[in-house]
C-alpha cells in the first residue's frame, strides 16, 4: 500500500521469501537431526 505496488505483487514477494526461509529451516534441521539419530542409533543403551 505504502510502495505503491500492485498488492499481488507483494503477496508474492513475502511468500517467495518465506518458503525460501522454511527450506532454510528445514535443511539446517535435516543436517542436524540425521547424524545425531544415527549416533543415539549406534550408542543405544549408553549414557
Amino acid at each position: 500500500m505504502w510502495a505503491g505496488n500492485d498488492m499481488s505483487e507483494e503477496i508474492k514477494l513475502r511468500l517467495a521469501l518465506s518458503f525460501q526461509l522454511a527450506f532454510m529451516a528445514f535443511s539446517l534441521t535435516m543436517l542436524t537431526a540425521v547424524p545425531l539419530g544415527l549416533a543415539a542409533a549406534y550408542y543405544k543403551e549408553r549414557w
